[in-house]
């Protein structure tokens, strides 16, 4: 299943276990990341924070916490990165097995960022500003690098 959005991500991860709702109001400065740190250290799913203090938006963290979660997320798409990865590598393999990489060249057009002349229903316009700002400490940093 290629993700439509991350909209669809989220739904799909919450519906095989694989995400973790935070419903209480949490703060972006410090408490957020001691948070997804200690997360991140058990192996836990990905969160996804619904009430941020001062913040209108929800923030997830966590996504590609492990490389079991991270090959659950590409399982439809992992072959064709391969692909890409391969040609890239030597491009004599689209001379020598043509149908194996007939539709690179399609997934790869697809892979390029769209424009968009109008906001899409759902979509707020917003600066970066307006966006949930993790802090880190440096402690924290320091405890994360120590396992």
């Amino acid at each position: 299943m290629a993700y439509k959005s991350l909209e669809s991500c989220v739904r799909d991860l919450d519906k095989t276990g694989q995400l973790i709702r935070i419903k209480e109001e949490v703060d972006p400065y410090l408490e957020m990341s001691s948070i997804q740190l200690r997360a991140y250290k058990k192996g836990a799913p990905a969160i996804l924070f619904e009430k941020i203090k001062g913040c209108e938006f929800k923030a997830l963290s966590n996504l590609f916490g492990d490389l079991n979660r991270s090959r659950f997320l590409f399982r439809d798409t992992m072959e064709m990165v391969q692909n890409i990865a391969l040609l890239k590598k030597d491009p004599m393999l689209a001379l020598k097995k043509p149908l194996k990489y007939l539709s690179t060249p399609k997934h790869l057009y697809n892979a390029l960022p769209k424009k968009v002349s109008k906001l899409c229903a759902g979509f707020v316009e917003t600066t970066i500003d307006k966006l949930p700002q993790m802090s880190f400490h440096k402690s924290n940093l320091y405890l994360s690098r120590n396992k």
